[in-house]
């Protein structure tokens, strides 16, 4: 019988440990972030931010040649993801790179645009920082004007004129 009780422990416990240690992975491993997955093969982020300003650029490194290259906005972040086979050319450029630029924090959403690019030995990314601090455009602030607040426009309306003689905070009727 105590047996019988142990070995109902033993299966509950491993149950437990199993869902936790899944719950655990699947939080830990899905979705955007900084730097990437860590594992090969997986997408990697590359955000800017107004002290880190982030310009991404791939090079061949058989040529020197710069293949791509995207200021990142201050504010957002480049998804990129390389497809080996996926390239237009079995020699020069036999894989794809799979980009999006998303709004910082972003954890998921589909990569859009796609160029041909070298086989990953013949490939590197050159991160590199412009002049800080540098502050979003305004006009990509909260992923554009379409998302912004009813009070922003551009250009900057004056503020009204309000009645601070009487401490009173309200506009003028």
């Amino acid at each position: 019988m105590n047996t019988s009780k142990n070995s109902t422990r033993a299966r509950l416990s491993l149950t437990l440990a199993l869902a936790l240690g899944s719950l655990a992975l699947s939080l830990s491993g899905c979705g955007y972030r900084a730097g990437g997955q860590g594992w090969t093969g997986s997408s990697e982020t590359w955000p800017s931010t107004e002290f880190l300003p982030a310009t991404l650029t791939l090079v061949d490194i058989r040529t020197g040649e710069e293949l791509w290259t995207q200021d990142i906005p201050v504010g957002y972040q480049m998804v990129t993801h390389f497809i080996e086979g996926g390239g237009t050319d079995k020699v020069e450029r036999p894989d794809r790179l799979e980009y999006t630029l998303f709004l910082n924090g972003t954890k998921y959403g589909k990569l859009r645009s796609a160029i041909a690019v070298p086989p990953a030995q013949c490939r590197r990314w050159e991160l590199t920082y412009r002049d800080a601090p540098e502050y979003a455009q305004p006009g990509l602030r909260n992923g554009g004007l379409g998302n912004a607040p009813p009070w922003f426009e551009l250009p900057a309306k004056p503020l009204p004129d309000l009645d601070t003689d009487s401490g009173d905070m309200y506009e003028k009727q």
